[in-house]
């Protein structure tokens, strides 16, 4: 992998990362989000955050149909699984 596409990576990730990273936790906030058809959504679940996002980017849409790929098949640990694979991006960075 070139130098150019793991920085990519990592900033794509972090663009995911910003939009969950205040519903982890005990102390995490709830976020107000619209589905694609219009209807509020209210959760603090990260996967759930993740899984209404619509995004533009290939790459970006990869990384979210393998979320919500793992959460189709098992319910849960979703958002466990993206911080694995930004902290993997990070790690090839240096």
């Amino acid at each position: 992998m070139t130098a150019l596409s793991v920085s990519l990576l990592v900033d794509l990730s972090r663009i995911l990362s910003d939009a969950v990273a205040p519903s982890l936790g005990p102390a995490g906030c709830d976020a107000l989000m619209r589905s694609q058809s219009g209807a509020a959504i209210l959760t603090n679940s990260g996967a759930a955050i993740l899984q209404n996002l619509t995004v533009k980017h290939p790459i970006l849409r990869v990384m979210l149909n393998t979320i919500k790929r793992h959460a189709d098949i098992y319910g849960d640990g979703s958002t466990s699984m993206y911080a694995v694979k930004r902290a993997a991006a990070l790690e090839a960075k240096v």
